[in-house]
């Protein structure tokens, strides 16, 4: 769910906050806890609909090479809204 890095940038950020300006240090408390909150609701969000989404890049990416640019943009939006009306993220 989080990455090494993003691990590691958060307690440096800590760690500095901690020591040189303490208002930091509770801000970034603050925003950590919003950001693991975000992630979780992602993760379970995917876990509760996992057969109904859309991979859009790989879609639009499709459209596109069969269609041209320009028709398969708009092939892609439309398709796209009618996934959505069915219930596809």
């Amino acid at each position: 769910m989080l990455g090494f890095k993003t691990i590691v940038a958060w307690c440096i950020g800590l760690i500095i906050g901690y020591y040189l300006i303490p208002i930091l240090y509770w801000l970034l408390i603050v925003i950590m806890i919003i950001y693991i909150s975000y992630k979780l609701y992602r993760w379970l969000d995917r876990k509760m609909n996992p057969g109904k989404r859309i991979k859009h890049n790989m879609l639009k990416h499709y459209m596109t090479n069969k269609y041209g640019k320009d028709e398969g943009v708009r092939i892609y939006k439309d398709t796209v809204s009618e996934l959505n009306k069915k219930g596809y993220k």
